[in-house]
This record gives C-alpha cells, sequence and structure tokens, in this order.
C-alpha cells in the first residue's frame, strides 16, 4: 500500500486510559486479591496535515537518531482537517491498575412524603500504580451498573470527576513516579 501521508508529522500526546465495566474485580481464595492490568495508552493528535484523513491503518514509529522504529499500529476513522484522532499503542508497562467492589448495598429510605424507596450504594476503589521514573496522568472511565429509573451521582470521591454518558464517569490524577494513586469513591441511585 501506498500512504497517503507517509511524511507527515503530527505531534501526539500520549493518554493513559483505565476503563472498567461496573462489576470489574477479581476473585481469589479467601477474599479479593489485586491482580494488575496493564493501562492502555493511547495516542491523541490533530490532524494537521491540510486535508482531510481516509480511514484506515496508521503505523507509529518511533525516531532514535537515524534508526526509525515501529512501536505500534491501529486503525483510525475518516478525521476532517484541523479534527483530533486517537490511536492505540498497546499496553503500558510501567502504569497498572487493580480496581474491586468493596460495598454494594440496597437501603431502605423515606422521601419526605413518608413512602418507603430502595436506592442502590455502592463505594469502589481503583489504584493505580506507576513503576515509572516520571510521573503520569491516568484517565480512570468507569461503568456504572444500570439500576431502577438509572438516576445516579457520586456522593463521595477522593478525586473528581465528571460524567461522560448515562452510565459513564471519569476521573483523572497524576500518578507520581515510583508511586501510586488510590481513587475511592460512591455512587448513589435514587
Amino acid at each position: 500500500r501506498f500512504s497517503i501521508f507517509q511524511r507527515a508529522r503530527l505531534a501526539i500526546v500520549q493518554r493513559n486510559v483505565f476503563e472498567n465495566s461496573y462489576d470489574t474485580q477479581t476473585l481469589g481464595r479467601g477474599g479479593f486479591i489485586l491482580l494488575p492490568r496493564g493501562l492502555e495508552v493511547r495516542l491523541v493528535a490533530k490532524n494537521t496535515a491540510g486535508s482531510p484523513m481516509p480511514a484506515g491503518l496508521v503505523t507509529i514509529y518511533q525516531r532514535t537518531g537515524t534508526l526509525a522504529q515501529i512501536v505500534g499500529q491501529d486503525r483510525i476513522s475518516f478525521t476532517p482537517q484541523d479534527a483530533e484522532f486517537s490511536v492505540t499503542q498497546g499496553r503500558s508497562a510501567t502504569l497498572f491498575g487493580t480496581r474491586r467492589v468493596l460495598d454494594r448495598r440496597v437501603v431502605n429510605y423515606k422521601d419526605n412524603n413518608g413512602n418507603s424507596h430502595d436506592k442502590l450504594v455502592t463505594r469502589v476503589e481503583v489504584v493505580l500504580t506507576n513503576r515509572g521514573a516520571q510521573p503520569a496522568e491516568a484517565f480512570v472511565r468507569e461503568g456504572i451498573e444500570r439500576y431502577d429509573d438509572n438516576q445516579w451521582k457520586i456522593v463521595e470521591s477522593t478525586t473528581p470527576s465528571e460524567p461522560l454518558g448515562a452510565n459513564t464517569v471519569q476521573f483523572k490524577g497524576m500518578v507520581p513516579a515510583g508511586g501510586k494513586l488510590t481513587i475511592v469513591y460512591t455512587v448513589e441511585f435514587e
């Protein structure tokens, strides 16, 4: 194949994304054990080529001196001029994450009119570990369980969050070099 933009150089930003469904955790004998899972390394770039880029295969190179080495490949969709696209390079060898549900319970409560209702309360812990020599920014995207009429809110969190959709919330934080970032949050349905 002939590459349309074979000499195009695009500035890229590395994004470490950790995505979970609402019920992701690891069970082991005697209780929960936390096993490392690599974070996805997503590279985000803006199409600065001067024209729209067609959908297709993107190859990611790293140049060391005169030697260019392939470090990943991914597919992108049609990208208009000046629009962002992202490619996944693979799994990180330095950032790892674990997740467990600390508490999940249905609580009965009475509203202002004295009517009895049930609400689901779930408390989750996500721990990110950085084995690298540089601090790293990480995006933790959590799936929220569907319950009743799907009206949920984060009532407690160690890290600020933003909703990404009807059942997804995102936390963003810095994981220190050689250290950990612990995110504990509680989601409540009414």
